[in-house]
């Protein structure tokens, strides 16, 4: 804190910094689910093993032909073993052949 009149002055500083990365557009949704294969990916926290199977019965319901992969398909991304299951991600979705992931579900 320095002062020049009787009334203090603070110094501060923003808490928010230049951003490091351009921003992206996320890809388009896509029109309709059935005949589509989704991909599910957890980090083993909070309640997915809870709210996975809400979420594809809710999808199931407006896109009955629609095919899920188990996140246990993928691991646990968050941890130990994050930048083998990360590095092996591209492959496996490949593998699958996904047209979409659920990710960053939660409490």
């Amino acid at each position: 804190m320095t002062s020049t009149s009787n009334e203090p002055r603070y110094d501060v500083l923003w808490p928010s910094s230049r951003k490091a990365v351009k921003s992206t557009a996320a890809a388009p949704r896509l029109p309709d689910l059935n005949g589509k294969v989704v991909c599910e990916l957890w980090d083993i926290l909070f309640r997915g093993d809870t709210i996975y199977p809400i979420v594809r019965e809710y999808i199931r319901g407006r896109f009955p032909d629609v095919k899920f992969i188990d996140h246990k398909e993928f691991g646990n991304f968050h941890g130990a073993r994050e930048r083998d299951v990360i590095k092996s991600l591209p492959e496996k979705l490949k593998k699958f052949k996904a047209d979409a992931v659920i990710v960053g579900i939660g409490a």
